[in-house]
């Protein structure tokens, strides 16, 4: 069987981190997040081929981001990892409830580790997959409406009922990665993600594809995305003790991610929390 050259490139990063988790004293079946950076949307199925056969159960929290400009020539695809460690005490749980449309691959809805809930990538869409109505304008009334708003809304929504099964809540989210496909919906997506936390607000960063992921503290959402003319959100949530962060002068608190890919050959060093995340560029297979 002849496979593609993101299915090569797939398997052979995985490979890779197989044997740092394995050198660091943990395996995948401990991954509790990934960050996947695809170059183009085509890439996606041969991509989940290889990942349902690198993780067949219990697959870890996950989101997928398209459109990326991968650092190595020919390069089509960079992951990031969070495992816990062994002998760590911290269990592993999957979060599912009918609260919330389905995942759109082969992850989970949240993964729970302890008092962390890692959120996979939720997207403005529906039970079948689709946008679902009202995310996006009319054709025929194209100046009414504000999809950014209104994907916000719903992605938070769908957070929210994972959060809650999870035995959390959205004012626990202590980070969250936003992709937007234009800038144009920046506004009002922001106004409508700052309504939903009047206290303190998650770290964030910000970028041009709509995307979304968090991160929360047991009983808090992890993650959310989107894709063009959506959002996309990434979240990690603190289920335990409210927690307190040095904030920069926009009044956002400046942390370090659990999980975050980097376009380089950098390691972050474990936290003393039994979670250890590694991100490593592909090299061209």
């Amino acid at each position: 069987m002849v496979r593609s050259s993101i299915e090569k490139q797939t398997d052979y990063t995985l490979k890779k981190l197989a044997a740092i988790a394995e050198a660091a004293g943990t395996s995948f079946d401990r991954a509790v997040k990934a960050e996947v950076y695809i170059a183009h949307p085509n890439d996606f199925a041969g991509m989940e081929r290889v990942w349902k056969r690198w993780f067949p159960n219990d697959p870890p929290a996950r989101v997928v981001i398209p459109y990326m400009g991968l650092a190595g020539k020919g390069s089509k695809i960079e992951i990031a990892l969070t495992l816990l460690a062994n002998d760590a005490k911290i269990k592993k749980e999957t979060i599912e409830t009918a609260g919330a449309p389905p995942p759109l691959g082969h992850e989970p809805q949240a993964i729970r580790a302890g008092n962390f809930v890692f959120l996979s990538q939720q997207m403005a869409f529906g039970q079948d997959g689709r946008l679902a109505p009202g995310m996006e304008r009319d054709p025929a009334f194209p100046w009414y409406g504000s999809p950014g708003r209104a994907q916000m809304r719903y992605m938070l929504k769908n957070v929210a009922a994972i959060c809650e099964a999870a035995g959390t809540t959205l004012s626990n989210v202590v980070r969250r990665a936003c992709f937007h496909d234009d800038t144009q919906w920046f506004a009002e997506s922001i106004d409508e993600w700052v309504a939903h936390f009047p206290g303190v607000k998650p770290a964030s960063s910000r970028s041009g594809w709509f995307v979304t992921h968090e991160t929360c503290v047991a009983g808090t959402p992890y993650s959310c995305s989107s894709k063009p003319r959506c959002h996309m959100l990434d979240v990690i949530q603190n289920c335990g003790s409210p927690m307190r962060f040095p904030r920069s002068s926009a009044g956002e608190p400046i942390v370090e991610s659990l999980a975050n890919a980097t376009h380089g050959c950098r390691k972050r060093r474990p936290m003393n929390t039994g979670i250890a995340s590694s991100s490593w560029p592909c090299e061209s297979a």
